[in-house]
């Protein structure tokens, strides 16, 4: 699952057109890309740089291409590119850094009411020869705190998780079944994964957090209280597009 892969994502491959690649190293995360006389989105075939990303997603996450599967990875990837066309951050390492925030915060985090910080900024097409334009400066920065998040969200070498993970194993279903109150599915929720759970806004937890929770219990048949803690829990861990993700379809 997202919160639990431990690999950070390849960089991309060089693309065919000449030029001056540079590697960036930010946060820990390594990004790589080539600077060329025109965007990837536009010199490269399209499928051939999804195909690319597809592989070096096996490579890097072999445990979540196996679980989602090779359609729904690709059309991860997908939704990476256009998410980055859309605001114009269509550079290859501007593409890559929303691919890993996607994987870690959920496919729609750039919307999301759990990451205020995280909204995506358009901007004005660009020269591809220029070295650092102002969106890679924004994005840089704007992945610069979601790795300060990530680091506070999982502890150093990944120690959260395994206690999260735990705490929700000993989840008695009965309990859950026994919730009657919002306040209670928000107890539950801080019990469960603490760490993350301060890590969210409190007005978006007791307002959209919730009213996500319920809309996509009710989408499933869930009505009772029980589904809609379920589904809180699924939104804590994997943003609240979890149910529009195409790695957890």
């Amino acid at each position: 699952a997202g919160a639990s892969a431990q690999s950070t994502e390849a960089s991309a491959q060089a693309a065919e057109a000449s030029g001056q690649t540079a590697k960036e190293t930010t946060s820990g995360f390594e990004l790589q890309h080539t600077y060329t006389a025109d965007c990837p989105l536009c010199k490269q075939n399209l499928e051939k740089y999804i195909t690319d990303k597809l592989e070096e997603f096996q490579q890097e996450y072999p445990e979540m291409y196996a679980f989602a599967g090779e359609d729904n990875v690709r059309e991860f990837i997908r939704m990476s590119l256009e998410k980055g066309k859309k605001h114009n951050l269509d550079a290859d390492r501007e593409i890559n850094a929303i691919r890993i925030m996607m994987l870690y915060l959920g496919s729609g985090f750039d919307e999301d009411p759990m990451y205020p910080w995280a909204r995506l900024k358009t901007f004005p097409s660009k020269d591809y020869t220029e070295e650092n334009p102002d969106s890679w400066i924004f994005i840089n920065n704007l992945y610069a705190t979601f790795y300060g998040f990530f680091q506070k969200a999982v502890g150093n070498d990944f120690t959260y998780l395994p206690k999260a993970g735990k705490n929700e194993m000993d989840i008695n279903f009965r309990d859950i079944a026994e919730l009657r109150t919002d306040a209670q599915i928000l107890q539950m929720l801080a019990a469960t994964y603490p760490e993350r759970y301060a890590l969210v806004p409190e007005e978006a937890l007791v307002g959209p957090v919730l009213q996500a929770a319920e809309e996509m219990a009710a989408a499933h048949n869930m009505t009772q209280q029980g589904g809609k803690a379920l589904c809180a829990g699924l939104i804590l861990y994997y943003g609240t597009s979890v149910d529009s993700n195409p790695c957890y379809s």
